[in-house]
């Protein structure tokens, strides 16, 4: 296939590298708030299988903002980065972007682990839906908790990838809808 040709007829290897090519020209939404130049802390992360009940933990590296660039009725938002565990080279400046947060209001840790819970139960469900073929698919987040191991009193966030774009809200859990 010719490069000129449109990227559906350029066979798999032409798409991956229309892939490759479009990710390496994308910038980093967060570049200007230097996150990769703040102290890297180690954390373990919990993730959690809805269909098979299970926790798993492993450790991680991240840096995290100190305060939080955005809130809610009930959580902060703090902009932070991993690195990849599958990285060659640990180069801050290509870490993924995640949204870690925490409650305004102390909670107990296991109301961090029960939301994630949750929520992971209801992107199974959304999974389940979606093989019925709807007219519209849902998809819900990935999330899981961090524990910063380094940290008085080894502190809980729920973190979950950074979406880009303007956040609008349309629900709420007291009952507000738009």
């Amino acid at each position: 296939a010719s490069l000129s040709s449109p990227p559906a007829s350029r066979g798999s290897h032409g798409r991956w590298r229309d892939a490759a090519d479009k990710s390496r020209s994308i910038t980093d939404p967060w570049e200007h708030h230097c996150i990769e130049e703040r102290v890297e802390e180690r954390a373990k992360r919990h993730r959690f299988n809805a269909l098979h009940r299970k926790w798993t933990v492993d450790d991680i590296l991240v840096k995290m903002e100190a305060e939080p660039f955005a809130h809610g009725a009930m959580r902060n938002c703090f902009r932070m980065k991993k690195l990849s565990n599958f990285a060659h080279q640990q180069d801050w400046h290509v870490a993924a972007n995640y949204v870690a947060k925490s409650y305004i209001k102390r909670q107990p840790k296991d109301t961090y682990f029960d939301d994630v819970e949750l929520q992971m139960d209801a992107k199974l469900w959304g999974n389940e839906f979606n093989k019925m073929n709807p007219p519209k698919k849902v998809d819900i987040l990935q999330t899981y908790i961090i524990e910063m191991v380094d940290r008085k009193d080894r502190p809980v966030f729920c973190v979950e990838h950074l979406i880009e774009g303007n956040y609008i809200k349309y629900n709420s859990n007291s009952g507000f809808v738009s």
